[in-house]
């Protein structure tokens, strides 16, 4: 039984709780019933019963897990004064007469509440980066072409109570404050903003100017922390390791425990978790010599996710991180790209050309509705700014071992400088190809039509591919290409 069918299945269930949430005893109830069905068909060897009853068990344990996310509505306490219990995940930035920063609410009026909000503090009370306080304040909505965007107003006489800070965040917010002051002291300006929100997920410290360069060329996706981040770190690090003379196993153990350490640091957003699961289920297999199948791995990382917060599935990344990764499964199944060569350079390059391809195909239904943008110059700009940024991660972890070196510490700084300055450069050059990206807004209906279409037509090439590669080498072989050849043919050597 595949994980990432139990997966789907967890995510109906989800979905489903939204209509549920007054039906609690009777979702209960059904869900002990099918548990208990389940393992009965299972002890009676009936595979069939026994597979249709774990996934409605599933369904049903997706309903019963996220009500009582359900409910307690932001709607249902805007505009009103309440008590919050919020903890801050970005710098504050003072703005005039106001601080201004991300927040996440854990509580209001003592009640379990989960939400994300920007917060404009008019308060002179001074908040510090990942500490958490009780304060009072007013939630406002702002909706923007079908998005909503939460706000947390804390008027200028509000009082606060500030909570001791775990030991956890007491560690993260040292390494944080560490690393930005190493980059602020030692690197360019340019060069802290990008370091800071590309390595430690502090985007508030990036200028607009250098956001809307990267959007435009559409490889935002690189200032966020997300998977792909997660991935270039881990094979960064399992090189560098490489060179302590450290067995296999041994590496992959430490690379993990650090990826996660790293997944903490930069906010355990929902995409960046899903990749650290990926890629700790692939090493545990290495190390147990299991062999994994990669939608088995999805699947299985996804009900993790959505075991921590159910939730999850409304959010964008989280949507983009797994659908962007099950476009890249499915597309290297459905065409059996041969993408190894003799040369590691035409291999990486091919891997990232295909690979922005499938990508480029599998959320195109979701920018379009998110965003109103199909980004279809990504596939070049990633063929030439990804591996300038993976060699900068590279530079930029050997910056951080070597800053104890003064000499040899300013001598990789400068390096890390020149190269961040030249891949914005790159970067703002390339956003004449943003030409080429397709601009409209799709609506529901349309994205669900795009997404079925895309399985039709996959389905259709993944059952005729054999037909579809005798007909592209009978081409190959027609007259007129032929003639072709011989036009172009290079002169032979008369020697």
């Amino acid at each position: 039984m595949h994980n990432f069918s139990l997966f789907l299945s967890l995510i109906v269930g989800i979905l489903l709780g939204r209509v549920a949430k007054n039906f609690l005893p009777f979702v209960a109830l059904l869900a002990t019933f099918l548990f208990l069905s389940s393992y009965f068909f299972h002890k009676r060897n009936k595979p069939i019963a026994w597979g249709i009853c774990f996934f409605l068990f599933f369904i049903v344990l997706g309903t019963l897990w996220s009500l009582p996310k359900y409910f307690t509505s932001p709607e249902q306490i805007l505009a009103e004064k309440r008590d919050f219990h919020i903890k801050v995940i970005s710098f504050p930035k003072r703005v005039l007469a106001r601080q201004v920063y991300f927040a996440q609410i854990f509580r209001v009026d003592n009640f379990p509440f989960y939400l994300k909000a920007k917060v404009v503090d008019f308060s002179h009370l001074k908040k510090d980066y990942l500490s958490r306080y009780h304060i009072e304040g007013k939630l406002s909505l702002y909706v923007y072409k079908g998005r909503k965007f939460y706000t947390l107003w804390i008027s200028k006489n509000t009082s606060q109570l500030k909570y001791k800070d775990k030991w956890i965040d007491v560690l993260l917010k040292k390494v944080t404050l560490f690393l930005t002051n190493l980059y602020r002291s030692k690197l360019s300006a340019q060069a802290y903003s990008f370091l800071s929100a590309t390595f430690l997920g502090r985007r508030e410290l990036h200028p607009r100017k250098v956001k809307k360069i990267f959007a435009t060329s559409g490889t935002s996706h690189l200032l966020a922390i997300s998977g792909l981040h997660i991935g270039m770190t881990a094979l960064v690090l399992m090189y560098l390791l490489k060179f302590f003379n450290l067995a296999l196993p041994k590496r992959i153990v430490i690379s993990i425990a650090f990826l996660f350490f790293y997944t903490f640091l930069v906010g355990a957003r929902a995409s960046t978790l899903r990749a650290a699961i990926m890629y700790t289920i692939f090493g545990i297999s290495f190390l147990l010599q299991r062999k994994t199948h990669p939608l088995n791995v999805l699947g299985l990382s996804g009900i993790l996710s959505l075991f921590i917060n159910p939730l999850w599935v409304f959010d964008i990344g989280f949507q983009l991180s797994f659908i962007s990764v099950l476009g890249i499964i499915l597309g290297y199944r459905v065409f059996r790209i041969n993408i190894h060569s003799s040369v590691f350079l035409s291999t990486y390059f091919k891997n990232i050309l295909f690979t922005s391809l499938f990508v480029l195909l599998s959320i195109a239904g979701l920018t379009s509705y998110y965003f109103g943008k199909v980004y279809i110059s990504s596939i070049l700009t990633n063929w030439i700014l990804v591996p300038l940024f993976v060699f900068i991660i590279f530079v930029n972890f050997l910056f951080i071992i070597f800053s104890f070196f003064p000499l040899l510490g300013e001598c990789i700084g400068y390096l890390v400088s020149f190269l961040i300055f030249g891949f914005i450069k790159i970067a703002s050059f390339l956003s004449w190809l943003s030409r080429v990206n397709l601009n409209f807004y799709s609506s529901g209906k349309g994205v669900i039509i795009y997404y079925l279409i895309l399985i039709c037509l996959g389905s259709l090439i993944y059952k005729f591919r054999g037909k579809l590669v005798g007909g592209l080498k009978l081409f190959s072989k027609s007259p007129t290409l032929c003639i072709i050849n011989i036009i172009w043919k290079k002169p032979t050597n008369p020697k």
